[in-house]
């Protein structure tokens, strides 16, 4: 019961925060240290599936590339700038509003690196390991202030 508890706790910790210019990089920073330590290079990950400190999957990487334009091959994921830019142009593509049904929240886009487009409809086991991941941001997120 305690376990279900907190689960409801914190699945709604943070989820309130609209994604903004303001708080971007912010998001960016605590998911960067979740996923890797916020360590740099070609870092391998999910089984050989994930690349890079943000640890982005190829499939990921391919629907960025193809809705921003921004060019670079799957390899320069292992460099944070390009990692991060490739980050924001996924969101782009599908943290909007007409996607989510509201405007965006810094929860909605977190989910979306780790569980993919239509992570926020996310429902049974991969829903409870989405707010594994959460919890997990969400902590990093408060621990950077600002």
């Amino acid at each position: 019961m305690i376990a279900l508890l907190s689960l409801v706790l914190s699945a709604g910790a943070g989820k309130d925060i609209v994604l903004t210019d303001a708080n971007i990089d912010r998001l960016l920073n605590a998911i960067w240290f979740v996923e890797s330590g916020c360590r740099n290079g070609p870092i391998k990950g999910d089984g050989g599936n994930a690349l890079g400190p943000m640890q982005i999957w190829r499939a990921f990487w391919q629907d960025a590339v193809e809705f921003s334009g921004q060019g670079g091959k799957y390899e320069d994921v292992a460099d944070i700038k390009y990692a991060k830019k490739t980050v924001k142009n996924y969101w782009k593509r599908y943290c909007i509003a007409r996607r989510v049904g509201r405007e965006p929240t810094i929860w909605h886009a977190a989910v979306m690196v780790n569980g993919g487009p239509n992570a926020h409809k996310a429902s049974g086991k991969k829903k409870a390991n989405l707010v594994k991941y959460w919890d997990k941001v969400w902590a990093r997120y408060q621990a950077l202030g600002g």
